[in-house]
């Protein structure tokens, strides 16, 4: 196995806005008669000093899991690169592509057992390239919404048959709302930098402005967009020898696809 020098590191900061209310799936600690039947993920802690000091974001504030993100942005590149259509045999339908050797796998990773028995170990993909950190309120976002933090939207299900309406009560994250996340992405000597990043993580968050996020997409819910976009590169002699990082500043991923050329 070769080429695995680590070379740089790849810092992509960004808010996400959403046009339309968020759904990312918690578990009810409680049930109350009238209660809501589908609670958002919320954190289950006090992260202190988040926004600075004696700024706290609190214990049962919503977040988007980072890896909600992965998982969309792999879903949504297997489908685009061919990789679902790979995988169509019986026993791998609708299971991530673990080939090993797919752009997919290379960035987001293989858990398989079967790939490392089934490569060459010349040809084994190394360690993901990517990493997908939680993705927290902005603190505008916070202090806006502290009193409400998410809205309940009530739904109806109607029988086919008897046209009886059975109502559920689904919590959301208010649409307006804005968080702020991060990845990070390791380029390795032999790596094919900057034309993977450009054809798997900033394709990916281009394909899903035009899907969604979380649940309940076809009913309208987690329609986003990326905007105020920060690329970050630091060379290893940043780590070892203090060199400079390099800075870019990006108004959305359109602006930054644009300005990387392969």
């Amino acid at each position: 196995m070769k080429g695995f020098r680590l070379k740089k590191v790849v810092i992509l900061d960004f808010v996400i806005h959403l046009k339309t209310g968020l759904r990312i799936g918690g578990s009810r600690e409680t049930f109350e008669i009238g209660g809501i039947d589908n609670p958002v993920i919320k954190l289950t802690s006090t992260i202190y000093d988040y926004y600075g000091k004696d700024k706290h974001l609190l214990k049962d504030t919503p977040y988007i899991p980072g890896s909600s993100l992965k998982g969309k942005l792999r879903s949504l590149l297997e489908w685009a690169l061919g990789r679902v259509e790979a995988m169509k045999s019986q026993n791998k339908a609708g299971k991530p592509c673990d080939c090993g050797k797919c752009d997919v796998c290379i960035v987001f990773g293989t858990a398989s057992s079967k790939t490392i028995e089934n490569l060459p170990i010349n040809e084994l993909p190394g360690p993901p390239r990517a990493i997908f950190y939680d993705i927290y309120l902005t603190e505008k976002s916070y202090n806006n919404l502290r009193e409400t933090l998410t809205e309940i939207k009530v739904e109806n299900k109607i029988d086919r048959i008897t046209s009886r309406a059975e109502p559920r009560r689904l919590e959301r994250v208010p649409a307006g709302s804005e968080f702020e996340g991060r990845i990070v992405y390791f380029v390795y000597e032999e790596d094919d930098f900057p034309k993977r990043f450009k054809s798997t993580i900033l394709t990916g968050l281009s394909l899903l402005e035009d899907n969604y996020l979380g649940g309940s997409g076809s009913r309208g819910y987690g329609r986003i967009k990326f905007k105020n976009l920060k690329l970050i590169e630091r060379e290893i002699d940043y780590y070892l020898k203090g060199k400079e990082e390099n800075i870019k500043e990006f108004e959305d991923v359109k602006a930054l696809l644009s300005s990387i050329q392969t």
